[in-house]
């Protein structure tokens, strides 16, 4: 089952509606799929897979940490959290 879900995550993008939010949501819904697109379809399939298989597999993959840093880096991390509290 796992597998089946790394592999629709692969073909599944983000649809960015147009004129149903506010300017800012449809920028960071747009920057919030590109990111998918750039860094997480694809990569997370094999990474994900395999750490489940793996002896630390309740623990965090470590390339979740690494897609948590670089939205965190581009100001995708929390985004319904006020800048100020992060």
């Amino acid at each position: 089952m796992a597998r089946q879900h790394a592999r629709r995550m692969t073909t599944t993008a983000l649809r960015v509606p147009t004129g149903l939010c506010s300017p800012r949501a449809e920028t960071y819904a747009r920057k919030v799929s590109d990111f998918m697109q750039q860094h997480v379809y694809g990569a997370a399939e094999a990474a994900v897979w395999e750490h489940a298989m793996g002896p630390n597999r309740w623990q965090i993959p470590p390339i979740i940490e690494e897609f948590k840093a670089k939205a965190k880096r581009q100001g995708l991390w929390n985004l319904w959290m006020a800048p100020y509290l992060d």
